[in-house]
Formats: structure tokens, sequence, C-alpha cells
């Protein structure tokens, strides 16, 4: 399957399941007395637990990709639109990833470490690239949709500064 049509079809269901069977601890590590922000514990991603074990693996392919967009998308707003961010926050309802108790959890993780712990490795530069199209067209419609005075197209730049190294393709 496309990355287009997993992302607009299936990804926002997988994460439900996938989330779900996340310990609340874990899961609103950072709103525990709320529950409206998900964290994701790096761990949660790893060998250790199954819980994307319901996925094929093209699915968990694109799944991890589209993880990837999310919190890349959730890291630029805080880190480079803060006024706006809590507005963001209330209509995404992004989830956080963040490193393993005790300890790591303190500190929030570049989205491209997503690659360093999945359960195996696959091409995904590769995927990325196929992405890139989509969420830029996603990126720039919803900060036009929702947030018009942030810039959809600057918005994407400050994403693609935070691309793992893709051997200087141009996206």
């Amino acid at each position: 399957m496309e990355f287009e049509k997993y992302y607009n079809t299936l990804f926002r269901t997988h994460f439900n399941q996938f989330v779900i069977q996340i310990p609340d601890a874990s899961k609103y590590h950072d709103d525990s007395l709320r529950k409206e922000i998900i964290t994701i514990q790096r761990e949660r991603l790893t060998n250790k637990y199954d819980y994307l074990n319901f996925l094929s693996t093209q699915e968990y392919e694109n799944f991890i990709i589209a993880l990837f967009f999310t919190i890349l998308v959730d890291m630029v707003c805080y880190k480079h639109h803060k006024t706006y961010y809590k507005q963001f926050q209330l209509l995404t309802k992004y989830p956080k990833f963040i490193g393993d108790c005790p300890g790591g959890c303190r500190f929030h993780l570049e989205p491209y470490e997503l690659f360093d712990v999945i359960n195996y490795k696959f091409d995904y530069k590769r995927i990325i690239i196929e992405a890139t199209p989509t969420m830029q067209i996603e990126i720039s419609s919803f900060f036009r949709d929702y947030l018009p005075d942030i810039d959809g197209e600057t918005f994407w730049i400050q994403c693609k500064q935070n691309f793992p190294n893709l051997n200087h393709i141009e996206l």
C-alpha cells in the first residue's frame, strides 16, 4: 500500500490500536492527571513489547513513517511557533516521543530516533521520500485551514531541517 493511501485511511486506526496497549503510567507520563497528552516512551517501540505486531510488514513501515512525521510536526511547532503551540496541541493531540524511565523520560527525543529503536530495520529513507509530497500538502493545508497565522510552506521548510540524513536528496 502506498504511503498516501495508508496515511489517509489506516494510520489513525493503527495509532489508536497501538496506544491503547500502552499502560496509562507510560502513555500519560507527562499528563497523569488530565490524561490528554499522550507520550510514547522509546522502549514501547522495541522488541521488548509486541504492541505493533498486529501490523503487516508494509503497514509497520508506513506506520513508523507516519509516526515520524506526526512527532516531527509537533516538535517543529513547539520549537518554532511556541505562541501557537497550545492551540496546535488542542487541535491535534499529537503524541510526544520521550526516553525511558528511569531518568530518560525527562527528555523529548528527536523524531528521527524512531529509526534507531524500531523492531526491524527497513529503507525508511525511501518511504520518507515517497511520503514527502503527501505530508507537505497535509501540513500546508492544516495550517491554511486551522492556524493561518503560521505559513505552511515556512513550516514545511522547518520540518525538512529535521529530517534524518537523506544523502542530500532534494525534497
